[in-house]
């Protein structure tokens, strides 16, 4: 997909914005939600894939304990209340368990996100050449909502006899407010960044700006002709929780243990496909034993590091 935000020329995927449009939707039902005739879900507000969630344990918290939500321990007050900030992950649902302290019973669930909201997240293309950024996708069940407002426009007017929504955003929008409002009065606001994303050879590729879940997919040694040019080539891949390739992030490579390097440029950006290559320089005694790299990046909403290991090849000649 082309870049969205310096130049607009291209629409956001359906997919991505609705991923957290969905999430907000799930618990924004006049009444809290019930995973289980236990555990209850009120309403959350989203935020780039985070959810800050609530809900309680029913009349009895005594049959609940340690309560987790996808994987992470969630503290439940006397009262039964609780409240989390959960990682969604790009994930349409939210993994909840509790031990019952009477019989050790565990029960384990998984909330669907999709279904609670009655929303269906459209299969459109990742690429929609042409037009202007836009923001959309399908409602099924209209009567859920009293309002619904996208940057403050008036969408649930806007919504088709098919579900369908679609609103051109204005030139150079970089984030986007939902607010969505049940038949009691109860609001839901959920806010997001517009994603920078581009086409390119190997694959789409969003900016290290917009870019949130980065990891290591690729981090590869390149030995030959080492033993000549005493240099070892070192090419690093990074993605997003998406699986899109990250360009311009800066990532740094060093030995472990330290000292292992003689002085070079080892802090790149990565490029146009998520890849930034070093050229190591060894130190002479590192040569004929194991070299471990360990590469490390971040961005403002999240940050990877991976460590791996080759065996080099022995040091001939002078260089």
């Amino acid at each position: 997909m082309k870049n969205v935000l310096r130049r607009p020329r291209y629409p956001v995927s359906f997919l991505l914005v609705l991923a957290f449009l969905a999430a907000s939707l799930a618990f924004a039902a006049p009444a809290a939600r019930a995973a289980d005739p236990l555990v209850s879900f009120g309403p959350v507000t989203v935020a780039d894939g985070t959810a800050r969630l609530s809900g309680n344990v029913g009349m009895s918290p005594a049959l609940v304990a340690d309560l987790m939500l996808n994987g992470k321990p969630v503290g439940v007050g006397s009262d039964g209340r609780f409240t989390a900030n959960v990682d969604l992950h790009g994930k349409t649902a939210v993994a909840v368990s509790y031990t019952n302290p009477l019989t050790e019973h565990v029960t384990s669930l998984s909330v669907p996100i999709a279904d609670l909201a009655g929303l269906n997240l459209p299969q459109l293309p990742n690429t929609l050449d042409g037009g202007p950024v836009s923001f959309g996708g399908q409602i099924l069940n209209r009567d859920q909502l009293a309002g619904l407002t996208v940057n403050g426009v008036d969408a649930l007017s806007l919504v088709g006899p098919d579900g369908l929504l679609s609103i051109p955003l204005m030139e150079g929008v970089r984030e986007v407010t939902t607010v969505l409002t049940d038949p009691h009065g109860n609001v839901t606001t959920s806010t997001f960044r517009v994603l920078e994303l581009f086409t390119t050879p190997a694959g789409t590729a969003i900016s290290a700006r917009t870019a949130s879940g980065i990891r290591f997919s690729s981090m590869l040694f390149f030995t030959k002709g080492a033993q000549r040019t005493h240099r070892v080539k070192l090419k690093v891949v990074v993605r997003d929780q998406n699986g899109y390739l990250v360009r311009g992030l800066k990532v740094k490579v060093k030995s472990v243990p330290g000292g292992k390097l003689r002085a070079g440029k080892y802090d790149l950006k990565t490029g146009t496909a998520g890849r930034a290559t070093f050229s190591l320089k060894p130190k002479a005694r590192a040569f004929g034993k194991k070299l471990t790299m360990k590469a490390t990046a971040a961005t403002a909403l999240s940050k990877a590091q991976k460590t791996k290991s080759t065996k080099l090849p022995r040091r001939s000649g002078r260089h």
